[in-house]
């Protein structure tokens, strides 16, 4: 189950949730002016509740759609290492943490993989056969 508060990056969002196989996943994603993460540089946040068996992330509004984008697939990326039992401990620096450092390459390829998907479709679509 998958719900937003802005549809703006929803096919996005939904192939990275079909890439990571977190389909099963309740992930509830709200964009937000509001920072309170612990850290001036984050462009999102993710937590997990006990209670409902969900997934809260916040991303912050006002970034370019790129930088949504991959703030999202961070986040998201999160969510699969969080519900297939990845160990994310917090006793390394912040970009010493495997998890980190697998969420930043990990944002990069569903970025770049998807937009190389939607140029291709859109080659495809724009092809004319004769």
């Amino acid at each position: 189950m998958l719900e937003t508060f802005d549809d703006k990056h929803e096919d996005f969002i939904k192939y990275c949730v079909y890439k990571l196989g977190i389909q099963e996943c309740p992930v509830y994603i709200e964009y937000t002016n509001v920072v309170d993460w612990g850290s001036d540089s984050a462009h999102g946040y993710m937590s997990y509740d006990e209670e409902t068996n969900s997934y809260d992330i916040e991303i912050l509004n006002h970034m370019s759609s790129e930088a949504t984008m991959k703030a999202i697939a961070h986040e998201l990326t999160h969510v699969n290492q969080k519900y297939y039992g990845s160990k994310m401990e917090d006793d390394l620096p912040y970009n010493e943490r495997p998890y980190e450092i697998a969420a930043y390459n990990m944002q990069e390829l569903l970025y770049d993989n998807y937009m190389r998907e939607l140029r291709y479709a859109d080659n495809s679509n724009n092809t004319m056969v004769n």
